[in-house]
């Protein structure tokens, strides 16, 4: 759109691979601060925790963040107790980071 309304007006623009260059590199400097930022609010023990969710186990085929976001099974006994205890996992797991991550959410806690 602004690039329109500088055409319109008879503004000279650079070539578009310079733009798009440009436009590439503030994004990649604006996301490498938004991941700095964010790193730095998580405690060493949650970023500890956070990198184990992508490690497979030695004998496990999936890693806990596959079984995390695995769907609930068929509502059997079986299965509410297994969603049970992954439900308390997942808790625990959040209470490792600091309140204010959740401040957006419903709840907040």
């Amino acid at each position: 759109m602004a690039l329109d309304e500088l055409t319109k007006n008879c503004f000279e623009l650079p070539p578009f691979l310079l733009l798009d260059k440009a436009a590439h590199h503030v994004r990649a400097i604006t996301t490498r601060g938004l991941y700095r930022r964010v790193y730095q609010a998580i405690p060493e023990e949650a970023r500890v925790s956070l990198d184990a969710l992508f490690t497979v186990q030695p004998g496990q085929q999936l890693s806990p963040w596959e079984l995390l976001k695995q769907e609930p099974a068929s509502p059997t006994l079986t299965h509410m107790r297994l969603l049970i205890d992954h439900l308390f996992t997942v808790t625990e797991q959040r209470k490792l980071l600091p309140a204010h991550i959740f401040a957006g959410s419903r709840k907040g806690r």
